[in-house]
């Protein structure tokens, strides 16, 4: 296994035991609590070195997987705004239905893969 992998296997295994950790301590504290507003913020801190990992791991990419990147992430972008809008317009219409930001982040991640896969696709 190559060593970009076991990085990516490793960042993306702390980021998620932090948030389990986080939400499991976030249905145990008092809300409102300085406990429980550490446990709330102490997954951004893994969140931000994910990026960072991202970022500094793309610049290391030759130019093809560079575009592919490039194209997932413009594909991704608007049509999450897309989905944002549409759906707040609807709710102020009066359509009721439950969606908040952990969906938006899940919408996100399915929009970039997609757009993964289509710019995949264009350049095999």
């Amino acid at each position: 296994m190559s060593n970009r992998i076991v990085q990516a296997v490793t960042v993306a295994s702390l980021l998620i035991v932090a948030t389990i950790v986080s939400v499991f301590l976030l249905h145990r504290l008092e809300p409102g609590s300085p406990q429980a507003y550490a446990a709330a913020v102490f997954p951004l801190l893994f969140f931000a070195y994910a990026f960072y990992w991202m970022f500094s791991n793309a610049r290391r990419c030759d130019e093809m997987q560079q575009r592919l990147q490039f194209e997932a992430l413009a594909l991704a972008f608007p049509l999450s705004l897309l989905v944002i809008v549409g759906v707040k317009l609807l709710q102020k219409a009066g359509l009721t239905f439950r969606y908040d930001l952990a969906d938006l982040f899940i919408d996100m991640v399915l929009l970039y893969f997609a757009g993964l896969y289509i710019a995949w696709r264009r350049y095999r």
